[in-house]
């Protein structure tokens, strides 16, 4: 990429209590996501970028893991089709 483009992005998805950050390789569309209190805000941006690669949870309070069994149904249910 040049000056002018990025290789990454990184959004910032209020969930409530604290944020979620969704940090994307742009050339590759491959994500990470750190970490997951409310699966609902963060679904949106997910459906834009469906090569999330990996869950990064910073610790086990329910702030920052709550969503985590919600997010794991829905990669399942989009790797099924």
């Amino acid at each position: 990429m040049t000056e002018e483009q990025p290789d990454y992005s990184v959004v910032f998805v209020d969930v409530g209590q604290g944020d979620a950050a969704l940090i994307s390789h742009l050339a590759s569309n491959h994500s990470l996501l750190v970490d997951i209190a409310n699966f609902k805000p963060i679904k949106p941006f997910l459906e834009k970028n469906d090569k999330l690669q990996a869950i990064f949870i910073s610790h086990w309070d329910y702030d920052h893991v709550d969503g985590l069994p919600e997010i794991i149904d829905w990669l399942k249910r989009s790797e099924e089709h």
